[in-house]
């Protein structure tokens, strides 16, 4: 009837985020990312973190969550540098015009003071934007970039695939506006700014940083692309295991306990498993295939015994208990018991570490940890 296993963002090293509870190595999580990657940090800025450094990500407020991403490619060429992009103007608009040395949201003078003007006409041609190409293949695309004006606000189009309908009004905090569609094989472009008919202002100064494109449904954080063709690609964060914690997991009974949430409703597998390295023996909290649906699993040998809920919105910071004994397993999220089921002849799990995956690559969960706890005694559920 006590919490044998805790873990909370905080300390950390390249390779390393240490657990809390027990005090000793085996507490620890290994880590693993063959690049860089960024996150958002305690000041609310975009910081990058170094090959194999976990990132404790403050995108929720003042508690740091354990980020984990799959391996993602930016295949805007200048992603920050929108003097490399093409200038587009027609009708009464005129070419935008690009000013370098402006705050941005990761705390340098990089983000970039862009004036449109599209003059006073009202058609599809009266338009100034800059834009960017690419080359698309029949596939999902996402599109992210920081904007926000110095006073007041304006609104302007961002868009892609050759549209022109997403409106969006910027204020004077930063914005990270996100679009996402199904592209069309071809030579497509990414742009923004103003074009007339499609309810934008006549005139309006914008700051811009961090433009991203990625070949998946969703986007993940900020990759720097300055001046590589093919993209720029952060890897996966993979190998987030423990040492061996088999004297202090209650094999027999117990309830593992994790706040947390998905990146995205991918419809996959993502896992925080206690289990061995074989994985026959093992008691899982999933975000699974089905929409929205958190599952508690237990697998011994040959038997797989779950229980599921679905959520509103398993991208929102959700508390997940999922208890096991002999009587069977049981979940509950956010406080209420919502599912149970019962394991037949049941016998003691042998469960040695805590891992952020199935095995090997497999199931890697793909969100925000805030924190796992493990309890030896079903009564602690």
């Amino acid at each position: 009837m006590a919490l044998k296993y805790l873990y909370v963002p905080s300390g950390y090293k390249a390779g390393k985020t240490y657990g809390v509870l027990p005090n000793e190595a085996a507490a620890d999580l290994a880590f693993v990312r063959g690049s860089s990657a960024t996150r958002i940090n305690a000041n609310g800025l975009v910081e990058t973190m170094g090959t194999n450094v976990p990132r404790l990500d403050y995108t929720d407020g003042s508690c740091p969550t354990l980020l984990t991403e799959p391996e993602s490619t930016n295949l805007v060429r200048y992603s920050e540098d929108f003097n490399q992009w093409v200038k587009s103007d027609g009708g009464t608009g005129i070419d935008p015009v690009v000013s370098t040395g402006f705050s941005a949201p990761d705390g340098s003078s990089n983000a970039r003071k862009v004036v449109f003007n599209k003059g006073a006409g009202t058609t599809l041609n009266d338009r100034s934007f800059l834009d960017y190409s690419y080359t698309s293949v029949d596939s999902t695309y996402t599109q992210t970039i920081w904007l926000r004006v110095e006073s007041g606000t304006a609104n302007i189009f961002v868009d892609f695939d050759s549209k022109s309908a997403n409106v969006v009004t910027l204020n004077t905090n930063w914005q990270r506006i996100t679009l996402t569609k199904t592209g069309v094989a071809g030579s497509r472009q990414i742009r923004f700014g103003l074009r007339g008919s499609v309810g934008v202002d006549d005139t309006a100064t914008v700051l811009a940083w961090g433009a991203q494109l990625e070949e998946q449904p969703h986007a993940t954080s900020y990759i720097y692309n300055n001046g590589t063709a093919l993209g720029v690609t952060r890897s996966a964060d993979t190998g987030v295991v423990s040492g061996d914690l088999s004297s202090y997991i209650n094999s027999s009974e117990g309830v593992l306990e994790v706040k947390a949430k998905a990146l995205f409703n991918k419809l996959t597998n993502r896992e925080i498993t206690l289990g061995n390295d074989t994985n026959d023996k093992s008691l899982t909290f999933r975000y699974s295939s089905v929409s929205n649906q958190i599952q508690g699993v237990f697998v011994k040998d040959s038997e797989i015994v779950s229980v599921e809920y679905v959520v509103s919105d398993i991208t929102e910071l959700n508390t997940v208990k999922v208890m096991w004994d002999s009587n069977g397993i049981k979940l509950k999220v956010n406080g209420v018991e919502r599912d149970a089921n019962t394991i037949t002849g049941f016998s003691a799990n042998t469960l040695t570490k805590l891992k952020l995956q199935r095995s090997g690559s497999g199931r890697v969960f793909e969100g925000n940890v805030q924190y796992i706890k493990v309890y030896d005694s079903a009564t602690d559920f």
